[in-house]
């Protein structure tokens, strides 16, 4: 299968947040160390693990481009000068406090207020790095229950 690729946003892994988000996960995506597990109640050590398998493979991050596999003729170098070019033309800017929030089945900490800057610079991702992206497979759709999205999300899904 080939590799896929994908744009996220992660704290400073010096941060408070970059620990905490990493022990929630029980991985630290920078070093490569699997954590233990957080103690929390009303769940033991391996419940957690399997809650969380998911997450630790992907580490502590907010997603700005959901991973994708390269168009033909686009190679790995090609999109990280892409990705590159796009991140240098925006700056830092700082997040308001963050809740704890369910999306769909993941639960996420989200923005507690609307953030113009992220949402701008996540749509910028998603757009301008689109003619990276190879377009998806029959699998691929499947696997996204297109029988559950809305008309609206259908055709956003297919283009």
């Amino acid at each position: 299968m080939a590799p896929r690729y994908a744009v996220y946003l992660a704290p400073s892994p010096d941060s408070a947040l970059w620990a905490f988000g990493s022990r929630v996960v029980g991985y630290d995506a920078v070093t490569g160390e699997d954590l233990a597990p957080l103690d929390l109640a009303g769940f033991d050590a391996p419940s957690w693990r399997d809650l969380t398998a998911e997450p630790r493979l992907y580490g502590f991050h907010g997603t700005l481009k959901p991973p994708f596999r390269l168009a033909e003729g686009v190679s790995e170098a090609d999109a990280i000068a892409a990705f590159t070019a796009l991140a240098a033309q925006h700056h830092a800017f700082e997040l308001p406090p963050l809740e704890v929030k369910g999306i769909g089945t993941f639960i996420a900490l989200l923005p507690s207020a609307p953030t113009p800057v992220l949402n701008d610079l996540a749509g910028e991702m998603v757009a301008q790095l689109d003619h990276l992206r190879a377009p998806l497979t029959a699998a691929e759709m499947a696997k996204r229950n297109p029988d559950r999205l809305s008309e609206r999300q259908v055709r956003l899904l297919e283009h």
